[in-house]
């Protein structure tokens, strides 16, 4: 008898644990279920999981592979593994039985991937191309290139992450138009300088010229050497004055004094005392032979 009840004990307490165990289990199926519903992978993983610790059901395997794949593949996505992502999506996709809604989800997920991928291979080539204007200092096409990626990266949301990147071409652009501002600033220095040095030595070469250059007397310079050369007196009645130049540019110089013959009248006539020609250069004075 004793023995009986100790059966009839055992069989209620494995009735009672299952019955608890099914609870756990419906009640994380349930969950996970509602989380799908919600794309909410995670906690739908999570509840699928507690399911299988529950009890082994094909059911429960099925929908925690899937979920845990798109776990997976949402967090290649972060990190922009496109291709490790696409091939997860792939593979839910391909999957035996499942969720119909999970499946419908990855391919429109391989979709957007495939065009996120495209978007920023694009985006890369645009940065790309718009460090290349600025290395090569076209500034108007960096300018424009630049303006449209800010543009992008404002408007789109899967390119808003790249902002950063669109901040260090601007700043590149920045430093390269200041590099090309200091160096034609240092061009102009120099050209100043140079234009400077030039002229500094012409007028040393002009300077130097004018040193050596004979100097040509005046007009009155040669009747001076003339008056000191004949001992000419300080007389009113004598007179030194210039005649005209020698093809040589030498001066001739005439020297003559007027004789007052008939005192009365004034009436008289002059008498040379000689014609003198006056080097143009030296001043030297010498007769004038005609």
């Amino acid at each position: 008898m004793k023995r009986f009840f100790s059966i009839l004990f055992f069989i209620f307490v494995l009735f009672a644990l299952t019955g608890c165990g099914n609870e756990v289990f419906n009640e994380a199926m349930k969950k996970g279920k509602l989380a799908l519903a919600d794309r909410n992978y995670v906690e739908a993983s999570n509840s699928f999981e507690l399911a299988l610790e529950e009890k082994d059901d094909n059911e429960a395997q099925i929908l925690y592979e899937q979920t845990s794949i798109m776990v997976k593949a949402e967090n290649f996505l972060k990190e922009k593994k496109f291709d490790e992502v696409i091939n997860l999506l792939k593979k839910v996709q391909s999957m035996k039985n499942g969720s119909s809604m999970v499946k419908k989800d990855a391919k429109e997920r391989e979709q957007s991937t495939i065009q996120h991928k495209e978007l920023l291979v694009k985006f890369e080539q645009d940065l790309a191309k718009t460090q290349g204007y600025i290395t090569n200092r076209s500034f108007p096409e960096a300018e424009a290139a630049l303006a449209t990626l800010q543009q992008e990266t404002s408007t789109n949301e899967l390119l808003k992450g790249e902002s950063a990147k669109v901040a260090t071409l601007a700043e590149n652009l920045k430093s390269e138009k200041a590099k090309v501002a200091e160096e034609q600033r240092i061009v102009e220095e120099n050209r100043k300088a140079e234009e400077q040095t030039k002229a500094e030595e012409a007028k040393k070469v002009a300077e130097a010229a004018e040193a050596v250059k004979p100097k040509t007397i005046t007009k009155e310079q040669a009747i001076q050497n003339v008056k000191r050369y004949a001992e000419v007196p300080d007389n009113p009645n004598v007179f030194v004055e210039y005649e005209y130049q020698l093809e040589n540019g030498d001066y001739v110089i005439h020297v003559y004094e007027v004789v007052i013959d008939v005192p009365a009248t004034g009436e008289g006539h002059t008498a040379t005392w000689g014609w003198y020609g006056v080097n143009k250069d030296s001043g030297i004075v010498y007769d004038a032979l005609f």
